[in-house]
């Protein structure tokens, strides 16, 4: 299974993590030079929160489940 979100892509976490953890979070793919995307696990700069938001993870790359994220476009933006 192959990695939907590359390095550099904007992301945000989907409905249902909103539901699960009523935060939603926006930010950008960062994987280290030589890394391959992951189908798994997604380590994510959190540029924009919302909700129940956790000020130490604030501009810190997190590792998300990719699960728990999509593409941002124009028409899904929080």
């Amino acid at each position: 299974m192959k990695s939907q979100f590359l390095n550099g892509m904007q992301v945000k976490t989907t409905e249902e993590y909103y539901k699960k953890f009523k935060r939603r979070v926006r930010g950008v793919v960062v994987l280290p030079e030589g890394v391959t995307p992951h189908p798994i696990a997604t380590p994510v700069r959190w540029l924009k929160q919302e909700g129940k938001i956790r000020k130490e993870q604030q501009g810190q790359v997190v590792i998300m489940a990719s699960a728990d994220l999509e593409k941002v476009n124009k028409s899904n933006v929080h």
